[in-house]
């Protein structure tokens, strides 16, 4: 693939963030290629890449979790897990290296689009896969630490909420006797890479919407705007 002189000084910009660089930038330029730029130019799109990272981020967090807790059973691992692995923390790690700058987008996308916290977490996870092909899993995975660090530190101090939706039930049925309703919205995207949209509902008013890889994420991201609400209503301390 060829690549422009532009792109590659844009590409080199990015390496000097990213603290290496690639001997072929073909992979980071394709990460950094979203589907709307791909269709219309027809050429390959980062949904690809975002696969295989997705599946190395689990590998290395779980890998990670697994050795920090020796003594900690499935369910809290997972717990875990799931609070390091979802939008909010890759989405952040994706502004850490303003990899929205550098990403091509079709005619269609708009900024607020672009700076959307599930397009920003696939970015991310499409540029780990390009760093796993270039580095290989144990040097992506040292790559990786100091930057999941910071998180580390807030899940041992208690302030990475793990759970939003069980806090939101407990608060529903503590303050109203009643349980939050979840309904599935839209599911987009093809089979291997979906993104699912859930709305949460609290004695029958809207209160939040999210979407993720699957409906339990989705579902978790709706409880964290809906609690968001809450706080800022006076209702939830």
């Amino acid at each position: 693939m060829k690549i422009g002189q532009e792109r590659l000084i844009a590409l080199q910009e990015l390496e000097n963030g990213l603290g290496f660089f690639f001997t072929d930038k073909t992979y980071l330029h394709q990460a950094l290629t979203h589907s709307s730029y791909a269709h219309q130019h027809k050429i390959i799109s980062n949904e690809r890449l975002e696969f295989l990272g997705d599946s190395v981020l689990d590998l290395i967090i779980a890998e990670r979790l697994f050795s920090r807790y020796p003594h900690s059973n499935e369910g809290f691992l997972t717990k875990v897990r799931a609070s390091l692995v979802n939008q909010n923390v890759l989405s952040q790690l994706a502004i850490k290296f303003k990899l929205s700058q550098y990403l091509l987008i079709g005619e269609s996308m708009s900024d607020e689009k672009v700076n959307n916290p599930a397009v920003l977490s696939d970015t991310f996870e499409a540029v780990l896969g390009a760093i796993y092909l270039q580095l290989g899993y144990t040097k992506t995975a040292s790559w990786l630490d100091p930057y999941i660090q910071e998180f580390w530190e807030k899940i041992h101090a208690g302030d990475l909420d793990t759970d939003y939706k069980s806090s939101l039930q407990v608060f529903m049925q503590r303050k109203y006797k009643e349980l939050p309703v979840y309904q599935l919205t839209a599911v987009q995207g093809p089979e291997h890479n979906q993104r699912m949209f859930v709305q949460v509902f609290l004695k029958g008013d809207l209160y939040g919407q999210g979407e993720g890889r699957n409906k339990k994420e989705a579902q978790q991201m709706a409880a964290r705007v809906a609690l968001k609400k809450l706080k800022e209503e006076g209702l939830y301390v």
